[in-house]
């Protein structure tokens, strides 16, 4: 009896794994959001992504720099990609629902008195829901990383960066070396690729729903401090 028991609850747990349909999700590649780590995704966008749909879903992500990760869902490569709603997107993909966000910082050094005319460092392609053409000498990264390596090495003296990622790197820089400005709060959109089904998008957006619920603040710090 015992033994009989043992195999229908194995095949219970095998049917429900086996019956998740699959998604496959595009995530920018930038730490603490998301990196590669042993060959596999990881970071606070996919643990995040995991805890919101892995009940529902066998995630299968992908991770990529930020204009990568358009060009993907544009080909239909993945089902679909959180970040920033840009108009740079809009064109290759669906906007459905907003999910977790962030304050978006300028940090510069505490000597800089305008950082408008200063080199700073800047996302290729990001879109901080601000005019970036105010700011004349733009050097581009790939990442908040080669951001912080580039102030570490004075060859920048501001950076913008998200507060979820800067919480994770301000123990690498002397915090009072620094000022830091926030310029506004942005939430990440959930695009699709164009051809997705609605019964997809509602249903995914049911579960983001359901997890901001518990995050009062909308904002990846708060799911930062759980982990």
């Amino acid at each position: 009896m015992k033994l009989l028991f043992v195999f229908i609850l194995n095949l219970i747990i095998f049917k429900s794994y086996a019956d998740k349909a699959e998604i496959k999700i595009g995530v920018f590649k930038a730490k603490p959001f998301a990196y590669e780590k042993s060959g596999k995704a990881a970071g606070i966008a996919t643990e995040f992504l995991q805890k919101m749909l892995g009940t529902d879903y066998e995630i299968k992500f992908q991770v990529l720099p930020y204009l990568r990760a358009i060009k993907v869902i544009d080909a239909g490569d993945v089902d679909l990609v959180i970040m920033y709603p840009n108009k740079l997107i809009d064109n290759h993909a669906k906007r459905s629902c907003l999910t977790l966000g962030n304050d978006n910082l300028l940090v510069s050094y505490s000597m800089v008195k305008d950082p408008k005319n200063k080199a700073i460092a800047v996302i290729r392609g990001a879109n901080y829901g601000i005019n970036l053409d105010e700011y004349t000498n733009q050097v581009g990264v790939v990442d908040y990383e080669q951001s912080i390596k580039l102030l570490q090495s004075k060859r920048v003296s501001s950076m913008f960066i998200s507060s979820a990622a800067w919480e994770y790197y301000k123990g690498e820089l002397k915090e009072e070396n620094f000022k830091i400005k926030k310029l506004n709060f942005v939430q990440n959109m959930i695009y699709f690729k164009k051809d997705t089904s609605q019964k997809l998008i509602d249903n995914v957006c049911r579960l983001n729903l359901s997890i901001l619920k518990k995050y009062p603040t909308k904002k990846f710090d708060e799911f930062l401090r759980e982990l």
